[in-house]
């Protein structure tokens, strides 16, 4: 038998979908608005979907964005 879902503690969930998710789904790189459209799709079609729908949606945008998120996160690991 599984676990009853009910019962998990919201700290519990919102551990696993901040880790599951939202970090996997890299949506602090995005801006608001669309983070949270994109963390929703990785919800409801894994973080690679999701990642999929937005390129295929605004490649040139997401694109661009990514690459500044990609050069903000390589600063931050460089301190």
């Amino acid at each position: 038998m599984g676990a009853d879902v009910r019962h998990v503690p919201e700290a519990a969930v919102r551990d696993i979908y901040t880790a599951r998710y939202w970090q996997l789904a890299r949506c602090d790189d995005l801006p608001p608005a669309l983070a949270v459209f994109h963390f929703d799709a990785a919800v409801n079609h894994g973080v690679t979907g999701a990642t999929r729908l937005l390129h295929r949606h605004s490649p040139d945008d997401t694109a661009s964005m990514m690459e500044c998120a990609n050069f903000r996160s390589s600063k931050q690991e460089l301190r």
